[in-house]
This record gives structure tokens, C-alpha cells and sequence, in this order.
């Protein structure tokens, strides 16, 4: 597991929050994004613990 990965994980993640905020007005893509974001969050948290980085 290399750190580029984590940090291309880290933008993607970061689009998603940007694209909540784009779509504040529309709760269902609002929530999506959210979540996408979230979980995106929750793996590089694991990834993290996994491989000590």
C-alpha cells in the first residue's frame, strides 16, 4: 500500500464533499455524496491501521 493511493482516496473524497455542497438544494444527491464521502473516509482510516501508514 502506497501513499499515492491513499492520497488519490483523500481527493476523491474531498470531490464528494465539494459535490454535497454543489447539491445542497437536492437532498437525495446531497445525502449520496455524503455517504460516498464518508465511506471513502472510513476505508482510508482502515487502510491506514492495516498497513501502519
Amino acid at each position: 500500500m502506497n501513499i499515492e493511493f491513499i492520497n488519490e482516496v483523500r481527493a476523491l473524497m474531498k470531490r464528494d464533499r465539494q459535490s454535497a455542497i454543489r447539491f445542497r438544494h437536492d437532498s437525495f444527491l446531497r445525502k449520496h455524496c455524503v455517504q460516498a464521502a464518508l465511506n471513502k473516509r472510513r476505508s482510508i482510516r482502515e487502510l491506514m491501521a492495516i498497513y501502519g501508514c
